[in-house]
């Protein structure tokens, strides 16, 4: 049963933000990755669709100057589209789509809305992984600076899951 997990990179904070990048990674629980995907959204495109800016986010980002400029995704449509396509190929009825805090599914969520177009999971199938971190009474691991790519940190982030599950689970 494949697990979904989604990292995304704004330029806000807000479910309105703008989207830079989406991370997507398909993996088992015993973290064997099934596949990854980067999708980056070229900058004409960020303040479409009614989204959102932050500016301490945007002076930020313009002070790291690590922006991932493989840009694959020329408008939100095709930000969505892409998303769909992965979603379709690793979602059943059995994946948990993770992500670290809701901002990432919420903003995605508001997205969808935006094109009345019904999210690629089904309501009850998104987890929050700083759920695990307080359960397990783990540690957080910080995020790192400057920017960097989303499914970096997503795979990152399945890391970290599969780590507690195999040492609370011992699978």
């Amino acid at each position: 049963m494949a697990q979904i997990m989604i990292d995304i990179e704004t330029v806000g904070r807000r479910n309105d933000a703008a989207i830079r990048e989406v991370g997507l990674v398909a993996f088992e629980y015993d973290g064997r990755i099934l596949a990854s995907l980067q999708l980056s959204v070229i900058p004409s495109a960020w303040n479409t669709c009614n989204r959102t800016f932050s500016g301490e986010t945007v002076l930020w980002l313009r002070s790291s100057g690590q922006i991932d400029m493989n840009y694959n995704c020329k408008s939100y449509e095709q930000l969505l589209n892409s998303i769909d396509s992965f979603f379709n190929k690793y979602r059943d009825e059995n994946t948990r789509v993770w992500s670290k805090g809701h901002m990432d599914i919420q903003v995605l969520k508001d997205l969808y809305e935006e094109f009345y177009r019904p999210e690629p999971w089904i309501f009850w199938q998104p987890r929050d992984m700083n759920t695990i971190f307080d359960f397990f009474d783990a540690r957080v691991p910080q995020k790192r600076l400057p920017a960097h790519k989303a499914v970096e940190d997503a795979l990152l982030q399945v890391g970290e899951l599969c780590n507690i599950i195999k040492t609370e689970h011992k699978i």
